[in-house]
């Protein structure tokens, strides 16, 4: 603590001028001066209370008038005082340090709960004290007033140490003068979810009312400041609470705490507010991928992932805005396929709707795009899609704790010229369903297998071949497929083969002999790559990569039915989905 050395008594008072000399005075105030008001409060540039400091050159910030008087302008000038014992303080020599201009805004860019006074805050601005004191110890009065004439200003004292570069404000210690706040009025509405509360600061005997800043709490909890007018004493502030019970009060701060005590309202009791909700979020990716060649009207297999994984709902596919499937989600996945699209863009968008939608949030897509083509010359084009009926199937679901997948395979045949024919039953309409994949009694991988007709079956749903040549000059049969796809997940085409294949001849037929022991057909199976190879079998390439011969005939004249099993076998580890492929039957 600095030992201040009195000389001689000068004194130099910062002064905020109102309008007019005005005789009430709050009983902290210094009575001896009629001009005077009241205190000044001091702020740093951060908006923080200051009382002393050692810097003279930069001392304060901001001065703030301790009390509001209605029927006074606010102030704008900050000057210093010298005291003179012989004269009237109001004929003290006066310096003017600040003015705030009179169209500047009360709180523009002010800092912290200055920002909510509305009334009197000067900026110090450069004001240097150090150019007011020649040397030693004198008193200082800082003034704030709304003019220059000095017959009304609010005051405070400042001792200040030239030597040392000290200052400290030097108000005598005073009993606060209390004021009271009126208990909140409350306003809802209409679904409760907001409130706005209002409240009067009532003025010291119908007077000057505490410059400063209005809290509002609920219960113990600061919800931030309130707009509050010291020239109506008005106080207004809003609130979001959450559903229950609320106890709302105000709480007002003076800037000048040895003037006013700290004063609170009585609480209000509130039961409002609107229910959290605490929901899940949700992100949904959509991809779509044609069958080889893009051919319009031939199937496309689409895709939506829907994360977090495990949450239930269905996910809603549209094109141009028209709809085109809904899917129920399973294991964080919705596909279906479609042959109901022609040449052209098209775009699909996907969006998520929960079963929960209290817990958990939809979402919607961003969309993805291709273009399909027509067929090449001289190849037919897909049948499209009954458009009266659904335009795709949806994934089934799991059966496999891990995996659930579902193959769907569709056939097509390269017929070169003349009479020799091959057809089967399957098309985009009627895929050859592979069904799900399960676990093979080693437990080592997943296998699913589809029949390609049964003896008695064979007519309906095995693969017809037919040779009308004169010349039979003999034929074979080839398979090939591509890769199974989900979306951007494969399992590949090496995995998939033919087996058990077997000719059934069919009487009655021109050459109905035919794949009797006369004249033989000899069959092929072709097998599925290993996924260990030598441990399940020898190394091949299944469906992939080339056509495989699994019928042959060198005397081939007649028809015959075909029939045989398609296998494919899939690690433990692939993803779930549902996966299909393109399969090209060939006969030459």
């Amino acid at each position: 603590m600095t030992k201040w050395r009195r000389a001689l008594p000068v004194a130099f008072t910062a002064v905020l001028y109102a309008v007019a000399p005005v005789l009430c005075t709050p009983a902290s105030a210094q009575s001896e001066d009629p001009a005077l008001f009241g205190g000044v409060a001091l702020f740093d540039a951060a908006g923080v209370p200051v009382r002393s400091g050692d810097n003279l050159a930069s001392w304060a910030a901001y001065a703030v008038p301790a009390e509001v008087f209605p029927d006074k302008g606010r102030p704008t000038i900050l000057s210093a005082a010298q005291a003179d014992p012989t004269k009237p303080a109001a004929d003290w020599p006066v310096t003017k340090l600040a003015e705030l201009a009179a169209d500047t805004s009360a709180s523009e860019d002010l800092p912290g709960p200055l920002a909510a006074i509305s009334y009197g805050v000067v900026p110090v601005g450069t004001a240097d004290l150090a150019g007011l004191v020649q040397e030693g110890q004198i008193d200082v009065q800082l003034r704030l007033s709304y003019n220059s004439t000095g017959t009304a200003y609010w005051a405070t004292d400042l001792l200040v140490d030239a030597a040392t570069g000290h200052w400290e404000q030097a108000e005598a210690p005073a009993q606060p003068a209390t004021v009271s706040l009126s208990e909140p009025t409350l306003e809802l509405t209409t679904d409760g979810a907001a409130v706005t509360l209002r409240s009067t600061v009532n003025a010291l005997d119908g007077g000057a009312r505490p410059t400063g800043w209005v809290e509002l709490f609920d219960g113990d909890t600061d919800r931030g400041l309130a707009r509050y007018d010291p020239v109506t004493g008005e106080i207004v502030a809003t609130d979001a609470p959450t559903a229950g019970e609320h106890q709302y009060r105000f709480v007002l701060t003076a800037v000048a705490p040895l003037h006013y005590a700290p004063a609170s309202s009585a609480a209000t009791s509130c039961m409002c507010g609107k229910a959290i909700r605490n929901a899940t979020p949700t992100t949904v990716t959509v991809s779509a991928v044609p069958a080889a060649g893009n051919l319009a009207f031939g199937l496309v297999a689409i895709t939506a992932t829907v994360l977090p994984l495990g949450v239930a709902g269905t996910v809603n596919f549209t094109t141009g805005g028209q709809p085109l499937a809904s899917v129920p989600v399973a294991g964080g996945l919705a596909r279906f396929e479609t042959n109901a699209l022609g040449v052209g863009a098209h775009t699909i968008s996907a969006t998520f709707s929960p079963t929960d939608g209290d817990s958990v949030d939809g979402s919607t897509a961003s969309s993805t795009a291709f273009t399909l083509v027509e067929p090449p010359a001289g190849m037919s084009a897909p049948t499209p899609a009954d458009p009266s009926t659904s335009s795709g199937h949806p994934a089934m679901p799991s059966d496999h704790p891990a995996v659930s997948i579902q193959a769907a395979a569709r056939a097509s045949a390269e017929v070169p010229a003349g009479q020799l024919t091959l057809a089967t039953p399957y098309s985009p309409q009627r895929p050859l369903e592979l069904g799900r994949l399960a676990l093979d009694d080693s437990g080592a991988k997943l296998v699913a297998i589809a029949h390609l007709g049964t003896v008695a079956s064979a007519a309906r749903d095995g693969i017809t071949v037919t040779d009308t040549r004169a010349s039979d000059p003999g034929w074979s049969a080839s398979l090939m497929a591509s890769d199974f796809g989900s979306g951007t997940d494969t399992i590949s085409a090496r995995n998939a083969g033919l087996v058990d294949v077997r000719a059934v001849p069919v009487p009655g037929l021109g050459g109905g002999d035919l794949g009797t022991a006369r004249r033989p057909i000899k069959v092929h199976d072709i097998a599925p790559a290993p996924l260990v190879v030598g441990v399940d079998g020898t190394a091949t390439d299944g469906l992939a990569n080339q056509p495989k011969i699994f019928a042959t005939a060198k005397s081939g004249r007649g028809t015959v039915y075909i029939i045989g099993d398609l296998l494919l076998n899939a690690p433990v580890t692939a993803l779930s989905g549902n996966y299909a492929a393109t399969l090209t039957f060939t006969v030459s």
